[in-house]
């Protein structure tokens, strides 16, 4: 627990402490339905499933990482905004190489081979985009730092799982040990 100064307010954020670490906000990710188990495959997916499936009462969601907050004033007119955009996001940054080489040079690069194969199976309709920004594209978005409209949240959420499910489906992981010890083999 360190005090980065805004967990007590609650004008803009509603903070959720992901993971097992001892409580140290109000709200935890193992509060509710949630798929806390998973946070060490999941990480941050698992705060996004469990606002997507508990009861929220706000018409825009958002998420952040808690050292690299959006930074609104509390007056800010999320409203206003939405008329004109679809979503609210940190800066971008340029790679210098395409997003798919840099996760593969990052990541294990099998992840990003597997996700397109599902996207391709479920979502067929996503491939130019995935073409135009995953393959070809050298913008990334860093730091977690978005706002959607409620609607617009559920439905990335949806997609992000659905194509996560159809990916371990695929490989036969049933279990967050099972997939750790898979992908970290």
């Amino acid at each position: 627990p360190v005090d980065y100064g805004w967990w007590e307010d609650r004008s803009l954020y509603q903070p959720i402490q992901l993971g097992d670490a001892e409580r140290f906000i109000p709200l935890m990710e193992t509060d509710g339905n949630n798929i806390s188990e998973w946070n060490p495959v999941f990480s941050e997916f698992t705060g996004m499933y469990w606002i997507w499936r508990n009861p929220q009462p706000f018409d825009y969601i958002g998420i952040c990482h808690y050292r690299r907050r959006l930074d609104f004033n509390d007056d800010y007119d999320f409203d206003s905004a939405f008329r004109d955009f679809g979503a609210i996001a940190a800066d971008p940054i340029d790679l210098g190489m395409s997003v798919y080489n840099q996760y593969r040079l990052c990541h294990c690069g099998m992840d990003m081979d597997l996700a397109w194969e599902a996207v391709e199976e479920l979502y067929p309709e996503y491939l130019d985009a995935w073409d135009r920004y995953i393959m070809n594209g050298s913008t990334l978005y860093y730091g977690n730092g978005l706002v959607l409209r409620k609607q617009d949240f559920d439905r990335l959420v949806e997609f992000e799982f659905r194509v996560m499910h159809r990916v371990f489906e695929e490989n036969g992981w049933s279990d967050p040990q099972k997939v750790t010890d898979s992908v970290f083999a």
